[in-house]
């Protein structure tokens, strides 16, 4: 795959997942977050369910090759869709997504750096700091 397609997949992503977030926003205001969030799991289940049947030759090696680093992958990103939901419900869109974002890098690049042994370039290093402005920033 070239380069400038897996940016264009990145960048289609983070489309995405914003008018996602967009979208849950409007529903909380007229719905409790836990039937917000089943009708976000009805979206993803309807896209495990097209993934599995147009790799359904492939099913019996995922389920030989199950890893708990597999599931507790998919649960972290349940649970916190979860919790998403909910401070999205009580915070302002524009300070719960930005916070979400800036954190969210910013964590995976120090775990990245711990535990995979990836080198933080200065660049990166540069960007973990105005994460941390920019998390402090919308906190505040």
């Amino acid at each position: 795959m070239s380069n400038l397609i897996a940016t264009g997949l990145v960048v289609l992503s983070a489309a995405m997942f914003a008018v996602g977030s967009f979208l849950g926003k409007t529903l909380l205001k007229d719905l409790p977050s836990n039937q917000v969030y089943l009708m976000e799991a009805a979206g993803t289940l309807t896209v495990a369910l097209c993934v599995l049947f147009f790799y359904r030759k492939e099913v019996a090696l995922v389920v030989a090759n199950f890893t708990w680093t597999g599931y507790l992958f998919g649960l972290l990103w349940g649970v916190g869709t979860v919790l998403f939901i909910i401070g999205l419900k009580y915070k302002p869109a524009s300070i719960a997504v930005p916070l979400n974002v800036s954190l969210y890098p910013l964590i995976v690049v120090l775990l990245s750096a711990i535990f995979l042994k990836e080198v933080i370039t200065f660049k990166a290093g540069l960007g973990i700091v105005f994460a941390i402005l920019a998390a402090f920033l919308l906190a505040w």
